[in-house]
């Protein structure tokens, strides 16, 4: 299925080396939204008025934790901030 085909699905390019070597800088990263993340999910999600691309940790109620595979601090972000999982 082409990309504009389904309107639900978004297309990002991966930036920066805090999910390497699991996604590398210019790797096309294909998002789709949905309800339910499991733990080490890959999600798209933004903070600091940038999307951010790191694992799902857990959730408590309408805030999700992530954390980058190579950093040791993790982000939290309200439900509402989720673009969606990354499908590769």
């Amino acid at each position: 299925m082409l990309l504009n085909e389904n309107p639900d699905i978004l297309s990002y390019d991966s930036t920066g080396y805090s999910m390497y070597p699991a996604l590398k800088p210019g790797d096309q990263l294909i998002v789709k939204p949905v309800q339910d993340y499991c733990k080490g999910d890959i999600v798209v999600f933004t903070h600091g008025g940038r999307s951010v691309t790191h694992r799902f940790i857990e959730r408590n109620g309408d805030i999700l934790t992530f954390l980058g595979d190579r950093l040791i601090y993790s982000e939290k972000v309200h439900v509402s901030q989720v673009t969606g999982k990354v499908m590769l």
